[in-house]
Protein backbone atom coordinates (compact mmCIF):
# COMPACT_ATOMS: atom_id res chain seq x y z
CA UNK A 1 0.00 0.00 0.00
CA UNK A 2 2.86 2.41 0.88
CA UNK A 3 4.52 1.61 -2.42
CA UNK A 4 1.15 2.49 -4.05
CA UNK A 5 0.62 5.76 -2.32
CA UNK A 6 4.43 7.23 -3.28
CA UNK A 7 4.17 6.21 -7.18
CA UNK A 8 0.72 7.85 -6.90
CA UNK A 9 1.62 10.80 -5.14
CA UNK A 10 4.82 11.16 -7.36
CA UNK A 11 2.86 11.07 -10.68
CA UNK A 12 0.45 13.83 -9.14
CA UNK A 13 3.71 15.79 -8.54
CA UNK A 14 4.63 15.51 -11.99
CA UNK A 15 1.15 16.06 -13.18
CA UNK A 16 1.25 19.48 -11.71
CA UNK A 17 4.55 20.53 -12.71
CA UNK A 18 3.65 19.69 -15.93
CA UNK A 19 1.06 21.49 -15.98
CA UNK A 20 2.78 24.57 -14.32
CA UNK A 21 5.54 24.13 -17.41
CA UNK A 22 3.03 23.96 -20.20
CA UNK A 23 0.96 27.20 -18.76
CA UNK A 24 3.88 28.90 -18.58
CA UNK A 25 4.17 28.87 -22.27
CA UNK A 26 0.31 28.67 -23.17
CA UNK A 27 -1.46 30.52 -19.93
CA UNK A 28 -4.81 28.23 -19.78
CA UNK A 29 -3.17 24.97 -20.65
CA UNK A 30 -4.45 22.18 -18.07
CA UNK A 31 -3.03 18.57 -17.73
CA UNK A 32 -6.44 17.49 -19.20
CA UNK A 33 -6.03 19.36 -22.47
CA UNK A 34 -2.53 17.64 -22.17
CA UNK A 35 -3.51 14.18 -22.02
CA UNK A 36 -6.12 14.74 -25.19
CA UNK A 37 -3.48 16.19 -27.01
CA UNK A 38 -1.54 13.18 -26.32
CA UNK A 39 -4.20 11.09 -28.05
CA UNK A 40 -3.77 13.47 -31.08
CA UNK A 41 -0.78 13.78 -31.73
CA UNK A 42 0.04 10.31 -31.60
CA UNK A 43 -3.04 9.87 -34.01
CA UNK A 44 -1.39 12.05 -36.00
CA UNK A 45 1.94 9.87 -36.10
CA UNK A 46 -0.24 6.96 -36.94
CA UNK A 47 -3.80 8.10 -38.82
CA UNK A 48 -6.94 6.58 -37.21
CA UNK A 49 -5.02 5.16 -34.04
CA UNK A 50 -5.43 6.19 -30.35
CA UNK A 51 -2.40 6.84 -28.13
CA UNK A 52 -1.76 3.50 -26.76
CA UNK A 53 -2.51 2.28 -30.65
CA UNK A 54 0.49 4.42 -31.82
CA UNK A 55 2.19 3.69 -29.95
CA UNK A 56 1.89 -0.26 -30.10
CA UNK A 57 2.62 -0.11 -33.53
CA UNK A 58 5.86 2.28 -33.21
CA UNK A 59 7.03 -0.22 -30.95
CA UNK A 60 6.21 -3.34 -33.24
CA UNK A 61 3.50 -5.01 -31.18
CA UNK A 62 4.28 -4.47 -27.83
CA UNK A 63 1.45 -3.38 -25.50
CA UNK A 64 1.88 -0.24 -24.16
CA UNK A 65 -1.07 0.18 -22.00
CA UNK A 66 -0.22 -1.98 -18.51
CA UNK A 67 2.97 -3.68 -18.81
CA UNK A 68 4.33 -5.63 -16.12
CA UNK A 69 7.79 -6.14 -15.01
CA UNK A 70 9.61 -6.57 -11.75
CA UNK A 71 10.85 -3.97 -10.02
CA UNK A 72 14.13 -3.63 -8.23
CA UNK A 73 13.37 -6.25 -5.15
CA UNK A 74 11.66 -8.59 -7.46
CA UNK A 75 8.21 -7.90 -6.82
CA UNK A 76 5.59 -7.24 -9.42
CA UNK A 77 5.55 -3.72 -10.66
CA UNK A 78 3.06 -1.54 -13.54
CA UNK A 79 5.48 -0.02 -15.59
CA UNK A 80 4.18 2.91 -17.53
CA UNK A 81 3.48 2.27 -21.33
CA UNK A 82 5.00 5.83 -22.48
CA UNK A 83 8.20 4.28 -20.67
CA UNK A 84 9.04 1.63 -23.40
CA UNK A 85 8.62 4.78 -25.90
CA UNK A 86 12.39 5.93 -26.55
CA UNK A 87 13.05 9.65 -26.87
CA UNK A 88 13.90 9.37 -30.40
CA UNK A 89 10.20 7.88 -31.10
CA UNK A 90 8.71 10.60 -28.73
CA UNK A 91 10.39 13.19 -31.18
CA UNK A 92 8.77 11.48 -34.03
CA UNK A 93 5.65 11.80 -32.65
CA UNK A 94 5.90 15.57 -31.10
CA UNK A 95 7.21 16.71 -34.52
CA UNK A 96 4.44 15.91 -36.31
CA UNK A 97 1.94 18.83 -35.86
CA UNK A 98 4.33 21.63 -35.96
CA UNK A 99 2.77 23.58 -33.79
CA UNK A 100 3.57 25.33 -30.49
CA UNK A 101 0.76 24.93 -28.78
CA UNK A 102 1.05 21.29 -29.28
CA UNK A 103 4.15 21.16 -27.41
CA UNK A 104 2.95 23.05 -24.89
CA UNK A 105 0.21 21.15 -23.47
CA UNK A 106 2.53 17.89 -24.06
CA UNK A 107 5.09 18.85 -21.48
CA UNK A 108 1.83 18.74 -19.07
CA UNK A 109 1.79 14.68 -19.86
CA UNK A 110 4.86 13.68 -17.75
CA UNK A 111 8.66 14.05 -17.19
CA UNK A 112 9.31 11.90 -19.94
CA UNK A 113 7.04 13.84 -22.92
CA UNK A 114 8.20 17.02 -21.04
CA UNK A 115 12.00 16.70 -21.53
CA UNK A 116 11.57 15.48 -25.05
CA UNK A 117 8.99 18.82 -25.97
CA UNK A 118 11.33 21.16 -24.24
CA UNK A 119 13.96 20.33 -26.89
CA UNK A 120 15.30 23.13 -29.49
CA UNK A 121 14.91 21.99 -32.41
CA UNK A 122 10.95 21.10 -32.00
CA UNK A 123 10.55 24.24 -31.18
CA UNK A 124 13.18 25.97 -33.77
CA UNK A 125 10.62 23.95 -36.10
CA UNK A 126 7.31 25.53 -34.45
CA UNK A 127 8.62 29.17 -34.62
CA UNK A 128 9.79 28.80 -38.34
CA UNK A 129 6.16 26.90 -39.38
CA UNK A 130 4.29 30.15 -37.82
CA UNK A 131 6.10 33.29 -38.30
CA UNK A 132 8.65 31.71 -41.19
CA UNK A 133 11.84 33.28 -39.30
CA UNK A 134 14.48 31.96 -38.60
CA UNK A 135 17.53 34.59 -37.17
CA UNK A 136 20.31 33.37 -34.82
CA UNK A 137 22.88 35.79 -33.71
CA UNK A 138 25.66 35.61 -30.75
CA UNK A 139 25.87 37.59 -27.19
CA UNK A 140 29.65 39.07 -26.69
CA UNK A 141 29.65 35.67 -24.19
CA UNK A 142 29.55 33.43 -27.15
CA UNK A 143 25.97 32.50 -26.11
CA UNK A 144 23.45 31.50 -28.85
CA UNK A 145 20.85 33.47 -29.33
CA UNK A 146 17.42 33.69 -31.34
CA UNK A 147 16.14 36.94 -32.07
CA UNK A 148 16.99 38.14 -28.94
CA UNK A 149 15.90 35.06 -26.37
CA UNK A 150 17.82 32.93 -24.86
CA UNK A 151 15.74 29.74 -26.68
CA UNK A 152 13.19 29.12 -29.74
CA UNK A 153 10.52 28.30 -26.71
CA UNK A 154 10.96 31.51 -25.70
CA UNK A 155 10.37 32.92 -28.64
CA UNK A 156 7.40 31.02 -29.40
CA UNK A 157 5.84 32.32 -26.08
CA UNK A 158 7.39 36.31 -26.53
CA UNK A 159 6.37 36.27 -30.54
CA UNK A 160 2.64 35.17 -29.42
CA UNK A 161 1.90 37.31 -26.45
CA UNK A 162 3.08 40.02 -29.04
CA UNK A 163 1.08 38.74 -32.02
CA UNK A 164 3.92 39.27 -33.93
CA UNK A 165 2.92 38.94 -37.96
CA UNK A 166 4.51 36.14 -40.28
CA UNK A 167 6.78 36.90 -42.81
CA UNK A 168 5.48 36.33 -46.27
CA UNK A 169 7.25 36.59 -50.01
CA UNK A 170 6.50 39.84 -51.06
CA UNK A 171 6.63 42.06 -47.77
CA UNK A 172 10.06 43.60 -45.85
CA UNK A 173 11.72 41.74 -43.54
CA UNK A 174 11.11 44.72 -41.39
CA UNK A 175 7.38 45.11 -43.06
CA UNK A 176 5.58 46.95 -40.14
CA UNK A 177 1.41 45.89 -38.96
CA UNK A 178 -0.34 49.16 -38.51
CA UNK A 179 -3.33 47.30 -36.72
CA UNK A 180 -3.58 43.44 -35.48
CA UNK A 181 -5.91 41.29 -33.55
CA UNK A 182 -6.60 37.73 -32.50
CA UNK A 183 -9.74 35.68 -31.98
CA UNK A 184 -10.47 31.98 -31.99
CA UNK A 185 -7.40 30.70 -33.23
CA UNK A 186 -7.09 33.30 -36.41
CA UNK A 187 -4.68 35.84 -36.95
CA UNK A 188 -5.16 38.89 -38.41
CA UNK A 189 -2.38 41.95 -39.54
CA UNK A 190 -3.06 45.18 -41.48
CA UNK A 191 0.04 45.96 -44.06
CA UNK A 192 -0.10 49.48 -46.22
CA UNK A 193 1.16 49.17 -49.52
CA UNK A 194 2.74 52.18 -49.92
CA UNK A 195 2.59 54.83 -52.56
CA UNK A 196 5.13 57.47 -53.64
CA UNK A 197 5.91 60.58 -51.57
CA UNK A 198 3.52 58.29 -48.66
CA UNK A 199 0.09 59.70 -50.93
CA UNK A 200 -3.21 58.16 -50.90
CA UNK A 201 -4.71 56.79 -54.44
CA UNK A 202 -6.94 59.11 -56.32
CA UNK A 203 -10.51 58.22 -57.20
CA UNK A 204 -10.76 56.85 -60.43
CA UNK A 205 -12.78 59.39 -61.51
CA UNK A 206 -10.54 62.02 -60.44
CA UNK A 207 -13.20 64.04 -58.07
CA UNK A 208 -14.40 61.09 -55.23
CA UNK A 209 -12.23 60.36 -52.62
CA UNK A 210 -8.48 59.08 -52.48
CA UNK A 211 -7.85 55.64 -51.50
CA UNK A 212 -5.79 53.79 -48.93
CA UNK A 213 -4.04 50.51 -50.20
CA UNK A 214 -3.49 47.62 -47.83
CA UNK A 215 -2.74 44.35 -46.72
CA UNK A 216 -4.97 41.86 -44.74
CA UNK A 217 -3.22 39.06 -43.73
CA UNK A 218 -4.79 35.94 -41.82
CA UNK A 219 -3.70 33.22 -40.50
CA UNK A 220 -5.36 29.93 -39.38
CA UNK A 221 -3.57 28.65 -36.39
CA UNK A 222 -6.38 25.88 -35.83
CA UNK A 223 -5.55 22.47 -35.85
CA UNK A 224 -8.22 22.00 -38.38
CA UNK A 225 -9.15 23.53 -41.80
CA UNK A 226 -10.51 27.09 -41.89
CA UNK A 227 -13.10 27.48 -44.78
CA UNK A 228 -14.05 31.49 -45.48
CA UNK A 229 -16.54 32.67 -47.88
CA UNK A 230 -16.74 35.49 -50.06
CA UNK A 231 -19.59 36.93 -51.40
CA UNK A 232 -22.32 39.15 -49.46
CA UNK A 233 -22.80 36.33 -46.82
CA UNK A 234 -18.91 35.61 -46.60
CA UNK A 235 -15.71 37.94 -44.89
CA UNK A 236 -16.73 40.57 -44.28
CA UNK A 237 -14.35 44.29 -43.25
CA UNK A 238 -15.30 47.37 -41.61
CA UNK A 239 -13.56 50.07 -40.37
CA UNK A 240 -14.19 52.64 -37.37
CA UNK A 241 -12.48 56.10 -37.01
CA UNK A 242 -11.39 57.87 -33.84
CA UNK A 243 -14.31 60.03 -34.51
CA UNK A 244 -16.65 57.65 -34.69
CA UNK A 245 -17.43 57.57 -38.35
CA UNK A 246 -17.52 54.28 -40.64
CA UNK A 247 -15.37 54.12 -43.74
CA UNK A 248 -16.19 51.83 -47.14
CA UNK A 249 -13.77 49.03 -47.21
CA UNK A 250 -13.60 47.31 -50.70
CA UNK A 251 -12.39 44.09 -51.14
CA UNK A 252 -10.18 43.47 -54.07
CA UNK A 253 -8.97 39.75 -54.24
CA UNK A 254 -7.73 37.49 -52.47
CA UNK A 255 -4.41 35.23 -52.65
CA UNK A 256 -2.13 32.64 -50.50
CA UNK A 257 0.60 34.55 -48.93
CA UNK A 258 3.53 32.07 -49.56
CA UNK A 259 6.68 32.07 -46.92
CA UNK A 260 9.86 34.10 -48.25
CA UNK A 261 11.81 30.63 -48.83
CA UNK A 262 9.48 29.64 -51.64
CA UNK A 263 10.14 31.00 -55.45
CA UNK A 264 7.65 29.23 -57.17
CA UNK A 265 3.89 28.38 -58.07
CA UNK A 266 0.87 29.74 -55.91
CA UNK A 267 0.69 33.62 -54.49
CA UNK A 268 -1.39 34.60 -57.81
CA UNK A 269 -4.07 37.61 -56.83
CA UNK A 270 -7.38 36.32 -57.46
CA UNK A 271 -9.47 39.47 -57.95
CA UNK A 272 -12.84 39.47 -57.39
CA UNK A 273 -12.61 37.20 -54.69
CA UNK A 274 -13.76 33.92 -54.81
CA UNK A 275 -16.43 32.13 -52.95
CA UNK A 276 -14.80 29.91 -51.03
CA UNK A 277 -11.58 29.66 -50.02
CA UNK A 278 -9.88 26.63 -48.00
CA UNK A 279 -7.09 27.51 -45.27
CA UNK A 280 -4.99 24.80 -44.14
CA UNK A 281 -3.24 24.40 -40.82
CA UNK A 282 -0.64 27.32 -40.13
CA UNK A 283 -1.27 28.64 -43.75
CA UNK A 284 -1.57 32.18 -44.37
CA UNK A 285 -4.09 34.53 -47.01
CA UNK A 286 -3.72 38.14 -48.11
CA UNK A 287 -6.78 39.86 -48.73
CA UNK A 288 -6.10 43.23 -51.02
CA UNK A 289 -8.58 45.88 -50.27
CA UNK A 290 -9.17 49.79 -50.48
CA UNK A 291 -10.34 52.12 -48.13
CA UNK A 292 -12.13 55.21 -49.61
CA UNK A 293 -10.72 57.85 -47.30
CA UNK A 294 -12.73 61.84 -46.05
CA UNK A 295 -11.50 64.51 -48.94
CA UNK A 296 -9.41 66.15 -46.32
CA UNK A 297 -7.15 63.16 -46.23
CA UNK A 298 -4.01 63.46 -48.85
CA UNK A 299 -1.49 61.12 -47.32
CA UNK A 300 -1.02 57.45 -45.38
CA UNK A 301 -0.70 58.94 -41.72
CA UNK A 302 -3.50 60.98 -42.54
CA UNK A 303 -5.33 57.91 -42.42
CA UNK A 304 -3.89 55.50 -40.11
CA UNK A 305 -3.95 58.49 -37.67
CA UNK A 306 -7.67 59.12 -37.77
CA UNK A 307 -8.11 55.27 -38.01
CA UNK A 308 -9.52 53.55 -34.86
CA UNK A 309 -10.26 49.91 -35.66
CA UNK A 310 -10.41 47.17 -38.56
CA UNK A 311 -13.55 44.77 -37.54
CA UNK A 312 -12.61 41.33 -39.79
CA UNK A 313 -15.80 38.78 -39.32
CA UNK A 314 -15.61 35.68 -40.51
CA UNK A 315 -19.07 33.99 -40.51
CA UNK A 316 -19.25 31.00 -37.98
CA UNK A 317 -16.00 31.05 -37.41
CA UNK A 318 -14.44 34.18 -35.50
CA UNK A 319 -14.50 37.87 -35.54
CA UNK A 320 -10.95 39.70 -35.39
CA UNK A 321 -11.05 43.53 -34.01
CA UNK A 322 -7.42 45.09 -35.21
CA UNK A 323 -7.03 48.17 -33.30
CA UNK A 324 -4.68 50.51 -34.80
CA UNK A 325 -1.21 51.65 -33.20
CA UNK A 326 -1.48 55.04 -31.50
CA UNK A 327 -0.26 58.46 -32.34
CA UNK A 328 3.11 57.87 -31.02
CA UNK A 329 3.99 54.25 -32.61
CA UNK A 330 2.90 55.42 -35.55
CA UNK A 331 5.29 58.55 -35.85
CA UNK A 332 7.90 56.25 -35.59
CA UNK A 333 7.54 55.25 -38.92
CA UNK A 334 6.26 57.86 -40.87
CA UNK A 335 8.48 61.16 -41.92
CA UNK A 336 7.44 64.61 -43.17
CA UNK A 337 10.39 65.93 -45.58
CA UNK A 338 7.97 68.69 -46.42
CA UNK A 339 4.16 69.81 -46.90
CA UNK A 340 4.21 67.39 -50.31
CA UNK A 341 6.22 64.41 -49.28
CA UNK A 342 6.53 62.37 -46.55
CA UNK A 343 8.91 59.11 -45.74
CA UNK A 344 8.18 55.75 -44.78
CA UNK A 345 10.81 53.63 -42.38
CA UNK A 346 10.46 50.02 -42.43
CA UNK A 347 11.02 49.50 -38.68
CA UNK A 348 9.77 46.25 -36.75
CA UNK A 349 7.68 47.44 -34.18
CA UNK A 350 8.89 44.40 -31.81
CA UNK A 351 12.94 46.35 -32.28
CA UNK A 352 11.43 49.54 -30.99
CA UNK A 353 9.64 47.84 -27.92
Amino acid sequence: MGAAYSSDEDEDEEEEEGAYLADRVVPGCTETSAAATVTYLAGRAVPGSTAAAASVAVCKGIDLEHCTGLDDEGDDAEVRGIDLLGDDCLTLVLAQPQCGYSLARAQGVCRAWRRVASQEPLWENAVNTRWRLAVRGRTSSGKTTVDGERSWRELWRVFHRRNRMPRSRGLSFRAVSHAGGFANRVGAWVVVNHQPACRLIPALDGAGAARLSCKLLLQNLRAEVLVIRGGTAGLRLSLHLRDGRMLNVEQVGWSEALPPADVVGGGALVAPPPNLWVLQPLQVMVVEFFVHTPREMQFEPDALEACHLLTVTLPQSAQIRCRFEGEDKLWTHYEMINSTFYAHHDQDLETSK
